[in-house]
């Protein structure tokens, strides 16, 4: 039975690879996308319940960009992001989720090389966290919709569309 659905969006194809073999060793089901725009569409039709996204790929900041883009859209921004990255070494500069924020949204972060059972750890933690929080269960996620059964609305392209109390006969 698997565990979960994940996105790995790295151009490092090898890398990529065998972090997939290592998560569905867990029993996740692992999808790949090698760049932002395959990663884009990985996320429109795979429904990714977690993302691990690296950092530096055509461009340097491109993981940066696809993270801000992710969690500034209201239809995607409760997927769990995992931001895994070799960026300090080719920079020097060091990341903080906690002081860096306002440019690094994502959930976790995690500097390369990591060793095998820290990484499963951090992607079951993630997990843990998702499932805790009580608006994902009223939260149903439909193509580039996101419907809210608690309070009544459709969140469409950014745009929110009030509906009346009636979907709670839809629960049943």
């Amino acid at each position: 039975m698997a565990k979960g659905k994940i996105l790995i969006v790295d151009d490092d194809k090898d890398y990529s690879e065998s972090l997939m073999l290592m998560l569905e060793s867990y029993g996740y089901i692992v999808e790949q996308a090698y760049n932002i725009r395959e990663g884009k569409a990985s996320i429109i039709n795979e429904k990714p319940q977690l993302i691990i996204l690296d950092v530096m790929m055509e461009k340097m900041t491109d993981g940066f960009d696809l993270c801000r883009e992710l969690k500034a859209n209201p239809a995607l921004s409760t997927i769990p992001i995992l931001m895994l990255t070799a960026i300090t070494d080719k920079t020097g500069i060091k990341y903080s989720l906690e002081e860096d924020s306002e440019y690094l949204p994502a959930d976790d972060y995690i500097l390369k090389p990591i060793k095998p059972r820290v990484f499963i750890s951090r992607v079951k933690a993630l997990f843990r966290r998702f499932e805790i929080k009580e608006e994902s269960v009223n939260k149903v996620t439909i193509a580039n919709m996101v419907v809210d059964r608690e309070k009544f609305t459709i969140i469409k392209d950014g745009e929110e569309i009030i509906l009346h109390p009636v979907l709670d006969l839809l629960e049943e």
